[in-house]
């Protein structure tokens, strides 16, 4: 497999992102798909960033892909360090990890944990809107308006779609606010400058119902803080061990304090 993603100018990040994601491997023997890879690393570096190191490892020969597996509602392609594909007992084992990992993204990759997640999301958002005097209606009594985008997915949102809602939003004259899990910081300027609002609260928020499934997700996906050497500790000391999702009936009390502050005031919040 030699290729990488198309139409991706290179960030200056990516070869501390190889040598981050290269220290990562180097006493790895399992596998890590795409997703988890830049999920484990956003906070350190971006997903494009991440995901173009990794195609460049493996242009380099470092890492192998391995054939796609369907996990749920997709299908995912994992990675491993070639070196352990050495054997025929190591693949095996290789099949065994891959198959108990595609069981556990099969959990919320699917149509109906998907749409539980965004309701549950969005009844969370509306929830802080209300209790800052707001109302779902098409135009506010006192005359505030706002576009809000809640985006509770462990992607972020595309650069053409942000675009295109703060079109949408100029053109109603409303101020674009997005409440996401996660979003690069280098999108936020272009919705400040709109006048809006980003809030990220890089967690993934779970309804009560889901305890057990999160519970699972967190256990399989997570990494021990003892295996991070102290090499990549200095490359990637930003670098996220836990899973970031957690049950919640409410957004996070300092996400809300933000949240609010910028509704009163039209200020950002200062910084805690």
């Amino acid at each position: 497999m030699k290729t990488k993603p198309q139409n991706v100018i290179e960030p200056s990040s990516i070869p501390q992102a190889k040598k981050a994601l290269k220290e990562f491997f180097r006493w790895r023997n399992t596998p890590f798909h795409f997703r988890q890879l830049g999920v484990l690393f956003e906070t350190q570096f971006f997903h494009i960033t991440a995901a173009q190191a990794t195609y460049e490892l493996i242009n380099d020969g470092f890492l192998q892909p391995l054939p796609p597996m369907q996990a749920g509602a997709n299908k995912v392609t994992f990675i491993v360090p070639t070196r352990v594909l050495s054997s025929q007992n190591k693949k095996h084992i290789l099949q065994s990890h891959m198959k108990a990992k595609a069981k556990i993204i099969s959990l919320y990759d699917s149509s109906e944990i998907s749409k539980d997640l965004a309701d549950h999301f969005e009844s969370l958002v509306k929830h802080e809107l209300r209790a800052n005097q707001l109302q779902i209606v098409a135009k506010h009594p006192d005359g505030r308006a706002f576009g809000i985008q809640a985006k509770n997915e462990l992607k972020h949102i595309e650069k053409q779609e942000l675009l295109e809602q703060l079109e949408i939003c100029s053109c109603l004259k409303i101020k674009p606010v997005f409440v996401v899990r996660y979003m690069p910081f280098t999108f936020v300027p272009t919705v400040t400058a709109r006048g809006g609002f980003v809030l990220i609260l890089g967690i993934q928020l779970y309804p009560i119902g889901h305890k057990k499934i999160c519970q699972q997700i967190q256990d399989k996906l997570s990494i021990p803080e003892s295996q991070l050497s102290n090499r990549l500790r200095k490359i990637a000391p930003k670098m996220r061990t836990r899973w970031p999702i957690e049950v919640a009936t409410e957004l996070p009390e300092d996400a809300s304090n933000r949240l609010s502050y910028w509704l009163k005031t039209g200020k950002m919040p200062p910084r805690s």
